[in-house]
């Protein structure tokens, strides 16, 4: 699947932006943080990002972008059973609309969150990061 152009990503220093951070403990093994941003885009739509970042074992920061799509609610992001959901929202054009939920599991051995569903594969493939990126903690 072909990654967003930069100009297809959500712009988080954008005053039109607005973000909701928050904190999930014990996934993967202590404190997750995440955010998420929306901005208004084509009428009622919103051009929504999610992104979560975590302290690996060696103590360097990991960043991973789960979702990066247009939808047409609040995304909402919590943890459970050892796995992240992230319910959003998409609408038709006759405006019959529908929440979905997108399962993420931890992957011990990769690092990092992967899709737990068709659907959630297809959206962290569409992500604007689709790798989980690390840097060091200071």
């Amino acid at each position: 699947m072909p990654v967003p152009a930069l100009a297809d990503c959500l712009d988080w220093q954008s005053p039109a932006v607005v973000t909701e951070q928050g904190l999930i403990r014990g996934l993967p093994s202590g404190a997750l943080r995440w955010r998420i941003g929306r901005r208004a885009a084509d009428g009622a739509h919103l051009q929504t990002a999610v992104e979560i970042r975590w302290t690996g074992p060696d103590g360097r920061e990991r960043q991973q972008a789960l979702f990066g799509e247009i939808q047409d609610g609040r995304a909402l992001l919590s943890g459970r059973n050892g796995r992240l959901d992230l319910r959003v929202t998409y609408c038709t054009s006759d405006s019959a609309c529908r929440d979905t939920t997108l399962p993420f599991t931890w992957d011990r051995a990769a690092g990092h969150f992967v899709g737990g569903s068709p659907a959630a594969r297809e959206v962290l493939a569409r992500a604007c990061q689709p790798e989980p990126t690390e840097r060091p903690t200071r």
